[in-house]
C-alpha cells in the first residue's frame, strides 16, 4: 500500500475542502459511510448528495442565447440568414432570442460528470444505482464533453453559491480522477502523482485552515523585495519578488510558513539525514529580508512544514538570530488531531 493510500480518504477530502475555501459548505453535504475505497468514490458520494440538495433547493436557471429558424418572429430577426431562407423557398425567419432555462453550463457539468461516474468501472455499483435516478431528474439539461474552458464559463454568485463546491469536485474528477474520451492513458487516481498540483493543494489547505480555525493572527499575502542597491545602470525592478506561501501577522509577532509537498516526503520525510538545504536557504532568505524591506518590527519566526504519515517531527533552530522550525503533520491521524497539531505548530 502506498503512503498516499495510508491517508484516510476523508482526510484527503477535508484537505481539498479547505484548499477550495469551502469547508463550511462541505460540512453541510453528507458524505455517508466514509469507508470509501478511494477518493473518487468519496467524491462521487459528495457530488451525488450535493446534486440532490441542489435539485431540492431549485436548480440554477439563467438566460441562454438561442439562434433558430422559426415560423413566427421571436426576439431579434437575423436579416442575412432570413434572406437566405427565403431564397431557398423556406418560409421561416432566423431569430436570435434569450430563454430562461435550466440548461446552464454549471448544470451541464453536473449532469455530464454524473454520467461519467455512472459509466465508470471505478465507481461502486451502489453509488451508480443512486446516480441513475438523479440523472433522470435532470431531463432539460444537455450533456457535454467537459473541457477546462467550461469551468471558466461558470459564474458563481450569491444565488448559486451552493454550486461552488460541486464545481470544484467536478473539476477535480475531470482533471485527475477519470480518463476522458481523448486521453485514454490518464491514470486513475493520479492526483497524488501530480506533485505540483498537490503542493498547491497542501499550501492552500494550510493557509485557509489558519484563516478559519484561529483568531490570534491575521493571514495576509506577503511579497518581499530584495534588500539591494543597483550599481551603475542596473535595473532593480528586474530582480524577482519573493512571495511567501503563508504569512501570519499579529501585534506581537509574525510567522512565515513555507509548505513543501513531496511524494517521498509523505512516507519517509524528505532527506532525513540532512534537511533539504534549498528549503532552508529559501526560508532563511525570507527572514533576512523581512524587516529591512517591509518596515515591520515584529519578531518573525520561520516554519518549514511537510506532510508525512506515521510520525511527526519537531526541530527548532536559531540561525544567525533567525528562529527557524521544521515541523511535519501526520496526515494519517484522526482529523481532529490534525487540527490540533496545526494549531500547536503556530503556538510553540
Amino acid at each position: 500500500m502506498t503512503a498516499a493510500r495510508q491517508i484516510p480518504i476523508e482526510n484527503i477530502y477535508y484537505m481539498f475542502c479547505y484548499a477550495w475555501n469551502k469547508f463550511d459548505a462541505a460540512s453541510q453535504v453528507p458524505i455517508g459511510n466514509t469507508n470509501s475505497p478511494d477518493l473518487l468514490n468519496l467524491l462521487a458520494k459528495v457530488l451525488l448528495n450535493g446534486t440532490k440538495i441542489a435539485i431540492t433547493r431549485g436548480l440554477e436557471r439563467d438566460y441562454t442565447e438561442f439562434c433558430e429558424d422559426l415560423e413566427t418572429v421571436r426576439g431579434k430577426i437575423n436579416l442575412s440568414d432570413s434572406i437566405r431562407l427565403k431564397s431557398n423557398n423556406i418560409r421561416k425567419l432566423n431569430c436570435e432570442f434569450d430563454e430562461f432555462t435550466y440548461n446552464t453550463t454549471a448544470n451541464q457539468i453536473l449532469k455530464s460528470t454524473l454520467l461519467k461516474l455512472l459509466l465508470s468501472d471505478k465507481v461502486e455499483p451502489q453509488i451508480q444505482t443512486e446516480i441513475k435516478p438523479t440523472i433522470f431528474r435532470l431531463p432539460q439539461i444537455e450533456t457535454i464533453r467537459i473541457q477546462n474552458r467550461h469551468f471558466v464559463q461558470v459564474k458563481i454568485h450569491r444565488n448559486n453559491s451552493h454550486y461552488s463546491l460541486l464545481m470544484n469536485i467536478c473539476e477535480l474528477i475531470h482533471n485527475h480522477l477519470l480518463p476522458d474520451e481523448v486521453n485514454h492513458g490518464k491514470k486513475f487516481n493520479s492526483v497524488f502523482e501530480d506533485e505540483k498540483f498537490m503542493a498547491r493543494v497542501f499550501e492552500d489547505f494550510v493557509r485557509n485552515f489558519y484563516k478559519v480555525e484561529q483568531q490570534k493572527y491575521k493571514v495576509e499575502p506577503l511579497t518581499l523585495k530584495w534588500d539591494a542597491t543597483p550599481i551603475n545602470i542596473s535595473n532593480i525592478a528586474q530582480l524577482p519578488n519573493m512571495r511567501t506561501d503563508i504569512y501570519l501577522k499579529s501585534e506581537n509577532g509574525a510567522i512565515i510558513i513555507d509548505t513543501k509537498f513531496y511524494r517521498n516526503a509523505i512516507q519517509t520525510f524528505y532527506e532525513t539525514d540532512t534537511f533539504n538545504s534549498n528549503n532552508l536557504y529559501q526560508l532563511f532568505t525570507y527572514l533576512e529580508h523581512y524587516s529591512s524591506t517591509t518596515g515591520y518590527n515584529h519578531a518573525v519566526n520561520g516554519i518549514l512544514l511537510y506532510p508525512t504519515v506515521n510520525f511527526e517531527l519537531n526541530e527548532m533552530f536559531l540561525i544567525k538570530g533567525k528562529s527557524i522550525s521544521i515541523h511535519t503533520i501526520n496526515l494519517q491521524q484522526h482529523w481532529e488531531s490534525i487540527k490540533l497539531r496545526l494549531l500547536e505548530i503556530i503556538n510553540k
